[in-house]
């Protein structure tokens, strides 16, 4: 346990420096002085610091972006309206992810340092695009199977394919994540907007 304690800390303190300093400009003794461990440790777990990068790409990034309702759709066959609830809670899962990253650097880091770790981490992480892909692909196929069981409860009428619906709304949400990254950060309040807009383009009219 102490020394899977010691390695996550690690990583933390990793991800706190990489995220403001950027790859280039963290060393290894600054790792250690934050993470306040000897290099011995520090090479016990990772072979290098672009391993190190991997590691905290694994943990802060790739769990973090994982759909929070993987292997959980099947609580939405019982509601009457499965993509508002849908909604509703990948809104407040974004939120939390958002929360949950800003307290770990103590609200420090912007939301352009996040995109300026995730470019790097596209030029280090080895399998950065394969993995994206099938992080594309599950949620692509999560947002469908939901918007297919929302057609068949007659939640919403669309002659337009779910896997077009899927895709305005995946693609509204990364949108206003890039342009707000360049300002503030994403506006849940706006996104929920939006996509409460798609939704009621779609939504079938005696639902209200």
């Amino acid at each position: 346990m102490a020394r899977k304690s010691s390695k996550e800390n690690i990583v933390k303190e990793a991800f706190k420096l990489f995220i403001l300093k950027g790859y280039d400009r963290v060393s290894i003794a600054e790792i250690e002085n934050a993470a306040n461990v000897s290099r011995g440790l520090v090479f016990y777990y990772f072979k290098s610091k672009e391993d190190m990068f991997k590691s905290v790409g694994d943990m802060f990034f790739f769990n973090h972006i994982s759909s929070s309702s993987e292997g959980s759709q099947s609580k939405y066959s019982i509601s009457e309206t499965p993509l508002r609830d849908f909604i509703v809670e990948q809104l407040c899962a974004i939120k939390n992810r958002m929360d949950s990253l800003s307290q770990i650097n103590k609200g420090e880091a912007k939301h352009f340092h996040f995109y300026r770790f995730i470019l790097e981490l596209k030029a280090l992480y080895p399998s950065f695009e394969d993995e994206m892909k099938a992080y594309e692909e599950r949620e692509s196929s999560c947002w469908i199977n939901i918007i297919e069981l929302a057609k068949s409860k007659k939640e919403i009428s669309s002659s337009e394919t779910s896997e077009d619906i899927a895709s305005l709304f995946r693609h509204t949400y990364i949108g206003l994540s890039f342009k707000d990254a360049l300002f503030s950060g994403l506006d849940i309040e706006q996104l929920d907007k939006l996509w409460n807009t798609l939704y009621s383009q779609i939504k079938t009219h005696w639902y209200g």
